[in-house]
């Protein structure tokens, strides 16, 4: 009768923690929808029918340790975990490798690099290419000016045009590195 009473217990036990034990787990949810660009906020449904868990409206993404995270297309299969076992904290962990996301997102304070050290640059940022352009065309006419105003001699204006094409070579080096920016009013 003890050992009876002892594994009523026990089992009592096990019940209450089940619901917790539930979202400790990572289970296979399929995006239903996707909106926003900033936060993205992802529904999502359980795809297995035994899966007990609801129907979950709103998960915010978040960026992963790189500062990135991708946005799934409605219809994915991803990873669904709870963080802290937290019912409330739903987060996408992994998405379907099947399945190309919509956008990837890299955050960063100084630069964003994309492959290895031989791998040829995506795209200059439209305001920075206009500004090196700016700048070049202004090392131009500085030479040209200062040829006209100051008068100097012409080993003087040889120096100057070949520091100011060196110049103008190094920006639109540099020009070319800089990724697609993209800015927007807050």
């Amino acid at each position: 009768m003890a050992a009876d009473r002892l594994l009523a217990s026990f089992a009592r036990i096990i019940d209450l923690l089940q619901p917790r034990l539930l979202y400790l787990a990572a289970w296979e949810y399929q995006v239903v929808s996707v909106s926003g660009t900033g936060p993205v906020v992802i529904s999502a449904r359980a795809v297995a029918p035994s899966c007990p868990l609801p129907s979950l409206d709103r998960i915010t993404l978040w960026p992963g340790p790189s500062g990135a995270y991708a946005v799934p297309v409605a219809g994915t299969s991803v990873r669904v975990a709870f963080a802290d076992g937290d019912p409330a904290k739903p987060m996408i962990i992994g998405l379907d490798p099947a399945n190309t996301p919509i956008a990837v997102y890299a955050h960063a304070g100084v630069s964003v690099e994309l492959g290895d050290a031989t791998a040829a640059a995506l795209a200059k940022a439209a305001p920075v290419a206009a500004d090196m352009t700016a700048l070049s065309s202004a090392l131009g006419a500085l030479t040209t000016f200062a040829a006209a105003c100051v008068g100097p001699s012409p080993a003087q204006l040889s120096a100057l045009t070949t520091a100011n094409a060196a110049a103008q070579a190094t920006i639109a080096t540099q020009a070319a590195l800089m990724p697609t920016t993209k800015t927007r009013a807050t």
